[in-house]
């Protein structure tokens, strides 16, 4: 199975790594910053020591602080090999009396940081490079005179360049390594899950022998929660694979066994009608050798309907589907069901968009429709309307097909329970039929994916929308091909 990146993110395993990722990262972020604050504080720390231990030493060189001295004293301090600081000594009037740091603005504080020009070995700058000081000053408190003292701070930001860099660089290695661990993930789960729906889809496609995959063995994965699911799953199926063929097999028995009597009976009963109807001068016994034999002929026809929805149900006729023009279809079944609607003076009409082709079994599609229209011209009043429209959805989904009447309708809260098998309102139990011809409609529509659903006709009457699924195509039209 070709595993997609869109359906990598949308797994529930990708998220949950990526979230896990997201805290780990938060927390090394804040491990790194406590160290950044404490490698820089205490290297800041030392460098002010320094500082001070230097100023301490000058001032004790130059005794009571005078400037001149205190200039001489510097000027010994940058002879001395590998010093590391920079001074400047101005008197009060801001004259310059020795060092080698640049005039600086005013010190809004003891400790100050400033960029110069790097030295070179022999002691003058260069432009080529700057680094950063960090120094201290102090005004004489006799003289005015002003001390600056700085050392090279270069080491501390090279202290944090490399922490701030070795940060950057952990965070994308955690966070690829957690994408790509996610993504591996995720993708053992999907295959998986994958499986599990494909197996469903055949098992809701009809075939209930199918099971959902184990892994066999004891390798990596093997008896995990997919195994232990599809384990207690397949039980279940077996169960309902045994109850719906001991089901299947009982309606099929009571078919089967009860059309051959019945059968019988009604060539007996005929065979008794016209041997009889000469010899008898009873009136009324041919009539009751007709009913009986309709009343055997509703019962073929019973357990035949009961035969061909337990055929339906178990998905056979999936197999001889094709492409069907449903439009013609249904202008077959508003032809063949005209007169009849005439009969009862009522008014059978279509709008139907030409060339609608749909993948499905004819012969199903049109039993579907056929009982639709019989039972809205049955229980619709005379004079009533009886409507039949198909069009193509512009949304482009399948075909959409409804069939309308302003007969009494049907109670919402019934709706649900027409398509039961046996089941009839009350007002319909005084009529012919056998409550099978709209249970053979939802059979025919679940083996064909088409969605039924039932509302009403205002202002009265019912209204049957059949939605087909996207399969739905239009031919051209033949007359402009």
């Amino acid at each position: 199975m070709r595993i997609r990146w869109p359906d990598l993110a949308r797994t529930t395993s990708f998220r949950l790594a990526l979230l896990y990722a997201g805290l780990f990262a938060a927390s090394a972020l804040v491990l790194f910053a406590v160290i950044y604050w404490a490698a820089a504080g205490t290297l800041l720390d030392q460098i002010d020591a320094d500082l001070n231990a230097e100023r301490a030493a000058l001032e004790a060189q130059a005794g009571h602080g005078d400037p001149l001295a205190l200039a001489d004293a510097v000027a010994e301090h940058m002879r001395r090999p590998g010093n590391r600081f920079r001074y400047l000594i101005e008197d009060g009037s801001g004259e310059v009396l020795a060092g080698d740091l640049p005039k600086l603005p005013a010190l809004h504080s003891r400790y100050f940081d400033t960029e110069v020009a790097s030295r070179l070995p022999d002691g003058s700058d260069t432009d080529n490079e700057r680094r950063m000081l960090r120094g201290i000053g102090q005004r004489l408190p006799d003289s005015g005179a002003l001390l600056l003292i700085a050392e090279d701070a270069h080491a501390l930001e090279e202290m944090r360049e490399m922490i701030a860099g070795a940060f950057a660089w952990a965070a994308g290695a955690t966070l690829l390594l957690a994408g790509l661990g996610a993504g591996i993930m995720s993708a053992d789960v999907l295959r998986r899950v994958e499986a599990i729906n494909r197996a469903s889809e055949r098992i809701m496609a009809g075939e209930l022998s199918r099971r959902l995959p184990v892994r066999a063995g004891s390798g990596p994965g093997a008896g995990d929660e997919f195994d232990r699911l599809a384990a207690n799953l397949n039980v279940m199926l077996d169960r309902i694979e045994r109850l719906v063929e001991g089901l299947r097999q009982v309606s099929t028995d009571i078919a089967h066994d009860l059309r051959t009597p019945l059968g019988r009976l009604r060539c007996t009963l005929e065979s008794a009608r016209e041997a009889d109807c000469s010899a008898t001068s009873d009136p009324e016994r041919p009539n009751a050798i007709d009913r009986a034999i309709a009343e055997a002929d509703a019962l073929l026809a019973t357990f035949g309907a009961l035969l061909r929805i337990a055929q339906i149900e178990a998905g056979a006729a999936r197999r001889g589907f094709g492409f069907v023009d449903l439009s013609a279809v249904l202008e077959a079944v508003i032809e063949v069901y005209g007169p009849a609607a005439e009969e009862k003076e009522q008014a059978l009409s279509a709008c139907l968009a030409p060339g609608i082709i749909v993948m499905g079994d004819q012969a199903l599609l049109t039993q579907l429709f056929a009982n639709l229209v019989e039972n809205a011209i049955r229980h619709a009043p005379p004079a009533a309307r009886i409507e039949l429209d198909l069009l193509l959805a512009a949304d482009g989904r399948g075909p959409e097909v409804t069939v309308r009447d302003d007969g009494p309708g049907i109670p919402s809260g019934e709706r649900s329970k027409v398509f039961h098998r046996f089941y009839r309102l009350d007002a319909s139990r005084s009529t012919p039929g056998n409550g099978l011809g709209l249970s053979l409609v939802a059979a025919v529509a679940d083996l064909h994916g088409i969605a039924i659903r039932l509302t009403g006709n205002e202002p009265r009457g019912l209204c049957v929308h059949l939605a087909f699924p996207q399969l739905g195509i239009q031919a051209p039209d033949k007359e402009t091909a």
